[in-house]
């Protein structure tokens, strides 16, 4: 498989990522001002580019595809449900913007130096490997593939992340559609 390789507008600044994370993690609390700065990132972010196996993606793309398509008609059929939707619209967007950050997976290899072979792994949020598991054993990057098959918390920009063998994510993922269904 080949590298993954995003390619991020030069407009987009430190402060559109922390517009987006704080979107993400604390909705509930984003200002007038702050929810202009949203728009904003996203517009941004919109002309960034991903390269997977020679195809170009623009985000815009692979938001369509992947969030739009998939989460826009049923958050519109909720949102008319309501019986006060001004009122309890907030409540149903922090649920949505928190199911899309439990779905925000990144598959991908990471090197295990002892064994000279690459593993597939996954790197999720921390929030979406709590909804599949909870439990983790905190390493770096340098030492992840060493404490395999366990998931291994992350730390990278002051964020915390899991990444855990693809195998394993698979399970998990089984267990809980079966769970669910």
């Amino acid at each position: 498989m080949s590298p993954v390789r995003i390619s991020l507008p030069p407009q987009a600044t430190s402060q559109h990522r922390e517009a987006a994370l704080k979107y993400f993690e604390k909705t509930e609390r984003l200002s007038a001002a702050d929810w202009s700065l949203v728009l904003e990132t996203f517009d941004t972010l919109s002309r960034g580019a991903v390269l997977i196996e020679r195809k170009r993606w623009t985000f815009r793309q692979i938001y369509n595809r992947y969030v739009d398509a998939r989460y826009a008609d049923e958050f519109i059929t909720q949102l008319l449900a309501l019986n006060d939707p001004e009122r309890q619209g907030q409540s149903l967007q922090q649920q949505s913007a928190a199911t899309m950050l439990a779905m925000l997976e990144y598959i991908t290899r990471l090197y295990d130096a002892r064994r000279r072979r690459y593993v597939w792994v996954v790197l999720l949020t921390e929030l979406a490997w709590q909804a599949l598991d909870g439990e983790i054993s905190i390493a770096t990057l340098a030492t992840a593939a060493d404490r395999f098959p366990h998931p291994v918390g992350l730390v990278f920009n002051e964020r915390r992340f899991v990444l855990v063998t693809y195998d394993l994510w698979k399970t998990k993922v089984k267990q809980r559609q079966q769970e669910q269904a």
